[in-house]
């Protein structure tokens, strides 16, 4: 049985956010500067987009934080209702 995870990030190799994002937008083309500024926090935000919309999901599966649609398609999240002291 595994222990909890550990909050401890791999670091992210930059070739594969490079190589990520071109795959994504094949017809870009930058210097190392428009990469830095723009490609790298770009890629970076939809990674971790990602990866925090698959823990919200998983939260919600496991009952410890409620979703709320609002209308339009926007989505909030809270503490589930047993969790709160109210």
């Amino acid at each position: 049985m595994s222990g909890p995870p550990s909050d401890r990030r791999q670091p992210v190799d930059p070739r594969d956010e490079v190589l990520a994002y071109l795959q994504a937008h094949p017809d870009a083309a930058d210097s190392i500067d428009g990469i830095i500024d723009w490609w790298l926090p770009i890629q970076r935000f939809e990674t971790a987009r990602s990866a925090i919309e698959v823990a919200l999901k998983q939260l919600v599966s496991q009952g410890l934080i409620d979703e709320i649609q609002c209308g339009a398609g926007k989505v909030l999240y809270r503490l589930a209702a047993s969790g709160r002291h109210e």
